[in-house]
This record gives C-alpha cells, sequence and structure tokens, in this order.
C-alpha cells in the first residue's frame, strides 16, 4: 500500500526510489511500475522504456514470480498515464515492431486490449 500511497501523493524526487523498489521486491514491482505512471516525468518514462525494450531485464523483473505478460501491462499501462509524446510513441513503437506471428497471438491480449485503448483516446 506504501508504494501505491507513494504514486497517488510523491513527486517526481520518489521515482529512483520506486524504481529500486520494484528491482528489490517482485511482489511489488507492478505495484511500483504503476506508481512510476501516475508519478510520471522523464526518469519514471526512460525507465518504463528501457524495461519494455530490454526482454532479459523484464525476465529478470519478473523473477519468475510475476509473469512478463503482466509486467509488460502494468509498464504499457503507466506509460499510457504518463501520456506524453514519448511515451505514446513508445507505446505506438512497440506495437508496430511485433513481428506478424506475435500479432496473431497479441491480437486478443490485455497489453493489446490496453494498446488499444490508450491509443484510441490520442
Amino acid at each position: 500500500r506504501a508504494v501505491i500511497t507513494v504514486g497517488l501523493i510523491g513527486t517526481s524526487d520518489m521515482v529512483p526510489l520506486l524504481i529500486d523498489t520494484a528491482r528489490r521486491y517482485s511482489a511489488v514491482t507492478i505495484h511500483a511500475i504503476t506508481a512510476l505512471g501516475k508519478l510520471g516525468g522523464e526518469e519514471a518514462r526512460q525507465f518504463l522504456v528501457s524495461l519494455l525494450d530490454d526482454g532479459d531485464s523484464l525476465a529478470d523483473f519478473a523473477g519468475g514470480q510475476i509473469s512478463k505478460d503482466d509486467l509488460r501491462l502494468a509498464i504499457v499501462k503507466a506509460l499510457g498515464s504518463i501520456g506524453d509524446d514519448g511515451s505514446i510513441d513508445k507505446i505506438k513503437k512497440y506495437k508496430d515492431n511485433l513481428s506478424t506471428t506475435q500479432k496473431l497471438f497479441f491480437k486478443n491480449s490485455p497489453v493489446n486490449k490496453a494498446i488499444t485503448d490508450i491509443l484510441s483516446k490520442q
């Protein structure tokens, strides 16, 4: 709950703490990512983009306790919450860069639904 509270009432000064918390404690990783989306800012966006871009880092953060798809969903939603041009562009690029096979499997996924919802509001 503390992680969520930081996201709701914190400032961008809290971003490094949330990133560190997400790295150290997989039990709160998704909450920390959600909080980063609420706080926003360049550092939060860069972290989220780098995590979405790097499958190995994504797997490390999942730590066997979180599915990579749940983590991707949280990242996409956090970028959508930030909502700046850089975040929206990253979401578009992520979707556009999927292979044909990935797009077929991805079509009905919660991640794709979130992306579609976020991009429809732009």
